[in-house]
């Protein structure tokens, strides 16, 4: 079995999970069928029409070995510059001891992002808990360990917000076409039940 450790972001804002095509050919991960999605990025008002791989990867947990379906691209986001995320741990009192999720022990490099997991497995890795203090970043734990979010007040503007939970780059909205058009139709029927009558005659 081949294993790869990757850098991965939690995006509640997308529906589906993603791996990059690069690190689906360094685990040389077999397709097992192809999707066409309609991908909507951050910022963007059109949706763009991709053909994506879709394979199936298992991801080593806390809590054993989780199976997941990603949908294959070539870029989830462009290199994150590096975020000091090992710091707050040691400026506040509520984050003392916490095993994290990514320490980045290179901080001058880049960090890479080759999987993106959506909402269709955020629940499954994430346990619920989370650590706030007075002040600085919130931790929530996950099964790959604990990630931060929030700002780190007293830094350089530039390096204020750590976060390993979203990023503004990544796929945020996103339809498989196929079933596209049954969705229109259930939200169709949705909105005259609840109109209770009230729609327009032709």
């Amino acid at each position: 079995m081949t294993r790869l450790k990757v850098r991965a972001v939690l995006d509640t804002g997308s529906q589906r999970s993603y791996i990059t095509s690069q690190a689906a050919r360094a685990l040389s991960l077999e397709p097992e069928g192809k999707q066409k999605m309609s991908i909507c990025t951050f910022g963007s008002e059109k949706n763009n029409l991709h053909s994506c791989e879709l394979v199936k990867v298992l991801m080593e947990t806390t809590d054993g070995a989780i199976e997941l379906q990603l949908l294959t691209v070539p870029v989830i986001c462009g290199p994150l510059a590096t975020q000091p995320i090992p710091l707050p741990v040691d400026l506040y009192e509520h984050l003392a001891g916490l095993k994290l999720a990514d320490d980045v022990s290179d901080e001058s490099a880049a960090m890479e992002v080759n999987l993106l997991i959506g909402s269709d497995y955020y629940w499954e890795l994430t346990t619920g808990r989370v650590k706030r203090g007075e002040s600085g970043p919130v931790a929530m734990e996950t099964k790959l360990g604990w990630v931060l979010s929030g700002p780190v007040p007293g830094m350089k503007q530039d390096q204020l917000a750590v976060s390993l939970v979203s990023t503004h780059t990544l796929k945020v909205d996103t339809n498989d076409v196929s079933t596209e058009s049954n969705l229109n139709d259930t939200l169709r029927a949705f909105w005259e039940l609840e109109s209770l009558g009230i729609t327009a005659s032709d």
